[in-house]
């Protein structure tokens, strides 16, 4: 019927089956399937939120920050378990050492606890995978002035300020759409007309970089090379099928997130 273009697929299963269906036209999956690359089609990509790949950012830039022994404090929820594993990966991978892994549940009986397993294990900085109301409860209860990284899966961007405060200085990598609003590519999309719940909010951004992605897509099948996107969701290069987005640095201060410098 004239579509020049498959656009589609949020969930795994749906970049699985999107990746296999498509090959007559070019496609774009917003969720990263789990076949390789060579056996996906040859004009199959793929782009997503993916908290995996999120956690492998956040190891790397607290190892370029200077940590070198990280507590990993986690709830025993299956999304923070595999944020958990992405993240131990990438940072052994490069050389970091785990001093320790604390369950934090956020029961009110286990703040002693907490204090005590941080004594015991000697760390020199964190990683907090937990939801939002879990994370704001076992924050407070790690050493003071102790660097703790976290992924988007622990900050809620919209939050007031009281409401963040217990996290207070929680440093996470997020796409521009929340950080940078003097971003040229924010500053000239439209904000959402109602108000929505985060996760929606990052879909609706993702929406735009896959509306741009598109677009690219269709000039590159008729020989026009890809060229890095400045997304609002973070700068995007293609790297074989799966377009890779680079996020911005990131930390809570007096509850307000604000952009951090680049690592020296």
């Amino acid at each position: 019927e004239g579509a020049v273009l498959l656009l589609g697929a949020l969930t795994g299963d749906g970049a699985n089956l999107l990746s296999r269906e498509a090959g007559y036209l070019p496609a774009l999956a917003l969720n990263a399937p789990t076949v390789s690359d060579a056996e996906m089609p040859e004009r199959f990509f793929h782009v997503s939120l993916n908290l995996d790949w999120e956690a492998r950012q956040v190891a790397r830039r607290a190892g370029d920050e200077g940590a070198k022994r990280i507590v990993v404090a986690a709830s025993n929820s299956p999304l923070a378990r595999r944020v958990q594993e992405s993240f131990e990966k990438e940072w052994t991978r490069r050389g970091g050492e785990i001093a320790s892994r604390i369950v934090v549940t956020g029961d009110l009986a286990e703040g002693d606890r907490i204090v005590a397993a941080f004594e015991k294990a000697s760390g020199d900085s964190a990683f907090l995978v937990a939801d939002k109301k879990i994370a704001r409860f076992a924050r407070p209860y790690f050493p003071q002035g102790m660097p703790v990284y976290a992924t988007s899966y622990t900050i809620d961007p919209r939050a007031d300020a009281v409401e963040n405060l217990d996290l207070d200085g929680v440093r996470f990598m997020e796409m521009p759409w929340f950080v940078e609003a003097d971003h040229p590519a924010v500053m000239a999309f439209p904000k959402p007309t109602e108000v929505m719940p985060i996760d929606f909010e990052r879909l609706y951004a993702l929406g735009i970089d896959a509306w741009r992605l598109a677009t690219a897509i269709i000039k590159a099948d008729k020989g026009k090379p890809f060229a890095p996107l400045d997304g609002v969701t973070g700068r995007i290069v293609l790297d074989g099928k799966q377009f890779v987005r680079t996020l911005t640095a990131a930390e809570l201060r007096d509850g307000h997130i604000v952009a951090r410098a680049a690592a020296e």
